[in-house]
């Protein structure tokens, strides 16, 4: 067989191909945003409200300076050292 031979079919062979996958996607869409997925396992991402922030979380004020000296340490967070 000459190359120009082999060149002919496997571009026949590539357009057979080509023309396959078109005329699957024809039939069959892989467009998967109109499916339905999962049930709810991890459950729903939303960012708290202010209420719940503030039931959740008791407010301690931010001061380093006084803490470092040992004054007005936060008693609410504070975890006791393992002997």
């Amino acid at each position: 067989m000459s190359g120009t031979a082999i060149l002919i079919i496997v571009g026949g062979l590539m357009l057979a191909i080509l023309g396959g996958i078109s005329i699957y996607s024809q039939n069959y869409s892989l467009n998967i945003k109109d499916k339905t997925v999962g049930n709810g396992q991890h459950g729903t991402a939303r960012w708290a409200t202010k209420s719940e922030v503030v039931r959740t979380y008791k407010h301690i004020p931010f001061t380093p300076q006084a803490w470092r000296n040992g004054e007005n340490l936060p008693k609410e967070q504070r975890r006791e050292r393992a002997v």
